[in-house]
């Protein structure tokens, strides 16, 4: 009954094993770019980066690569303004998530990007010529995958912070968003089941001791 009780237990665990990895989808890996037009504007400590007419640009590697290659050029797409504080600091912070900055769908496929955090946001201004780049760290996501880390990466060029032309990309990293919830829920579930398998054999062997 003792060896009994081990090859149910192992087969328990296998099985939180194998229904733990169909939970999971495949995380995104992959770089896409985006062209477009926007602005800058400052109010007191406040700065909002907007955004108009952006689209995706040739898909020209690295530009375009990986799980986004597929998606075809000048897909028109939606983003949200970028609203933080600590603009040429070394501590931007946004004041709200953006969520999501960026999206577009393509039949059944949605695309997007949450913006969590700012790692730099800065501005250089000369008589002629105003220049705008920020980077900020996120999270991709596909229809069908696993949310994905990510960065998103901006520069601009222009005129008094109006730019007539903005070069922004993502990059999702490969490395999944861990699930807290149904992967806890796969477990607690797989963990219960064999529990109940354990004290039924224990039932058994007092019967038959």
């Amino acid at each position: 009954m003792i060896k009994q009780t081990f090859a149910v237990l192992a087969a328990g665990l296998t099985g939180m094993v194998l229904f733990a990895s169909q939970a999971s989808a495949v995380p995104i890996d992959g770089t896409i770019r985006f062209n477009g037009s926007g602005s800058v504007s400052t109010v007191g400590a406040t700065t909002t980066v907007s955004f108009s007419g952006t689209a995706t640009d040739a898909p020209l590697p690295p530009a375009i690569s990986g799980n986004y290659s597929g998606v075809p050029m000048n897909t028109p797409t939606v983003f949200q303004p970028i609203v933080f504080t600590g603009l040429n600091t070394l501590t931007p912070s946004l004041t709200a998530v953006v969520s999501p900055l960026w999206t577009f769908t393509i039949g059944a496929v949605v695309y997007s990007f949450d913006l969590t955090s700012l790692t730099t946001a800065t501005t250089a201004v000369s008589p002629n010529l105003s220049t705008f780049t920020l980077s900020g760290n996120g999270v991709a996501k596909i229809t069908g995958f696993d949310p994905t880390f990510g960065v998103f990466s901006l520069q601009g060029t222009g005129e008094n912070l109006s730019f007539q032309f903005i070069q922004a990309s993502t990059t999702a990293n490969g490395l999944a968003v861990p699930d807290g919830g149904s992967a806890v829920a796969l477990l607690g579930l797989a963990m219960i089941g064999v529990e109940g398998l354990r004290r039924k054999l224990g039932v058994f062997s007092g019967l038959t001791a």
